[in-house]
C-alpha cells in the first residue's frame, strides 16, 4: 500500500464529501489530529479505520487503499461538470489540449510525470519552475 497515495485518497474523498478534518474525525470517533496525520502520511490508519472510512465515503476499501488513479476521478468530475454546463471550457484549456495534440512528445512526457509518485512530481515541478525562471532571465 502506497502511503502517499492513501493519504491523498483520504483527503480527496473527505473533501468530496464536503467535510472538514474535524467532521470526519467526529464520524470516525478519533481526534482531528489523527485525520491530519493520515492525510499527510505521517501515520497509516489501521484496517478498522480504513473499513469505516470506505463506508463513510461510500467507496470500496480497495478504491480507498489502491493505486487507482484519482486523477481519473478528477477527470470524471470535471467532465460531469462540463457536461452539466456548470463550467465552460476556458480558452487556456482548449489551447493546452491543442498544443498536446500537436506535440505528442510533450503529451508522452506528461503521461510519464502523471504516473510518478506525488513527491517526485512536486520535485520535478520545482525543478521545471527554477529552469524556466533561469531561461526567462537569460533570454528576455
Amino acid at each position: 500500500m502506497d502511503i502517499e497515495r492513501l493519504a491523498y485518497n483520504i483527503k480527496y474523498y473527505r473533501e468530496q464529501n464536503g467535510w472538514t478534518q474535524l467532521q470526519l474525525a467526529d464520524l470516525m470517533l478519533v481526534s482531528r489530529s489523527v485525520i491530519a496525520k493520515w492525510e499527510n502520511g505521517a501515520v497509516k490508519p489501521d484496517i478498522d479505520a480504513l473499513t469505516r472510512m470506505s463506508q463513510l465515503f461510500h467507496i470500496s476499501l480497495d478504491r480507498l487503499v489502491s493505486n487507482h488513479r484519482l486523477r481519473d476521478d478528477l477527470m470524471k468530475d470535471a467532465e460531469r461538470e462540463y457536461q452539466a454546463g456548470l463550467k465552460p471550457l476556458d480558452a487556456e484549456t482548449v489551447a493546452l489540449a491543442d498544443y498536446l495534440m500537436m506535440h505528442p512528445d510533450v503529451k508522452e512526457q506528461i503521461y510519464h510525470v502523471k504516473d510518478m509518485p506525488f513527491k517526485k512530481q512536486q520535485s520535478l515541478f520545482r525543478l521545471m519552475n527554477a529552469m524556466m525562471q533561469e531561461f526567462d532571465l537569460y533570454h528576455s
